[in-house]
């Protein structure tokens, strides 16, 4: 009973190191996005990926080094550790996309409130691609 509090607790401080390093993300993300749509004339769809492509490359180093430590490092390759990332990343990417066709193509919503729609529904599924697949702990494979 003691070690599920624990295990509870462990989820909840990952969990929150998880929301801190997408908040980071999610500005360089929508930092990037209003630039390239407000300033540099960008298509909506090509800003979001390649602003959403660059809060990846922060999320991978911050979520290795803070949220989920460096012990996947030691059970996997890095190179295969990162390609784990990326096709996870490319899962939510995916997901940010449908939500910006949806909710600013097909309903109207300004194009700033659907990409901000689309994170709330990729934390969700990033937290569980990347904590059980990417920087999954030997534990986890059991």
């Amino acid at each position: 009973m003691k070690q599920l509090a624990v295990l509870r607790r462990i989820r909840v401080v990952q969990f929150s190191f998880f929301a801190v390093v997408g908040a980071v993300n999610t500005g360089i993300d929508a930092g990037l996005y209003w630039v390239l749509t407000r300033h540099a004339g960008v298509d909506i769809l090509l800003a979001s990926m390649i602003s959403f492509l660059a809060g990846t490359v922060n999320s991978f180093i911050m979520n290795k080094k803070l949220t989920f430590g460096d012990d996947a490092s030691k059970r996997m390759n890095l190179l295969r550790q990162y390609g784990r990332f990326l096709m996870a990343s490319s899962a939510v990417l995916v997901l940010h996309q449908i939500n910006l066709m949806v909710f600013h193509f097909g309903l109207g919503f300004p194009d700033l409130a659907a990409k901000f729609l689309g994170i709330g529904t990729g934390v969700v599924v990033g937290f569980a691609l990347n904590k059980y697949w990417v920087f999954r702990l030997a534990s986890d494979n059991a």
